[in-house]
């Protein structure tokens, strides 16, 4: 992904999120449905619930306090992030899903990489942070190579926008 377009993917998805109510210092998750569970269903009593689909899946190599599982999942045609078993110690941490090849992401995540941020610390064994919706992705889903945790702070380095706590690389279906 080129600088110019990840630039532009962190605009269009920053906007999202704070149009949905998830900025990218929330604290609560949406959901919190339990591992494999679909979204709930909205609307009426006979309304289901939309289709989902793991698109890519990983793991956080427990590193400071940071452990569980990731997924990323289409649903009906919207990327959302599903987090199960996750632990994150007592830091508010944000996270991201970026375009840089993992082992890149020594100490911290470059702004160019810092491709999207879905939300702050989960409180629960699965949480569900929406991504990106059908609109805003048109016809292709970026592949992205990892999601990172990383601290809710800036360090003063101007070409990294948050020190690493951990990274989960993605295996793509």
């Amino acid at each position: 992904m080129s600088s110019k377009f990840a630039r532009a993917w962190i605009a269009t998805t920053a906007a999202a999120l704070l149009l949905s109510g998830c900025s990218a210092a929330a604290s609560a998750p949406t959901g919190g449905q339990p591992s494999g569970a679909p979204p709930a269903a909205s609307g009426s009593p006979g309304a289901t619930a939309p289709a989902s689909r793991d698109l890519a899946v990983g793991a956080f190599t427990p590193a400071n306090g940071v452990s569980g599982r990731v997924a990323v999942e289409s649903a009906d045609g919207a990327l959302v992030l599903t987090l199960d078993s996750f632990h994150s110690g007592a830091d508010q941490l944000r996270l991201l899903l970026v375009d840089a090849d993992p082992a890149e992401l020594a100490s911290c995540v470059p702004e160019a990489a810092a491709t999207a941020s879905v939300g702050g610390t989960p409180g629960g064994p699965a949480s569900r942070f929406p991504f990106a919706s059908a609109s805003e992705l048109g016809s292709t889903v970026p592949r992205f190579a990892a999601v990172v945790v990383v601290r809710q702070h800036r360090d003063g380095d101007p070409d990294c926008t948050e020190p690493v706590v951990a990274v989960a690389p993605l295996t793509w279906s």
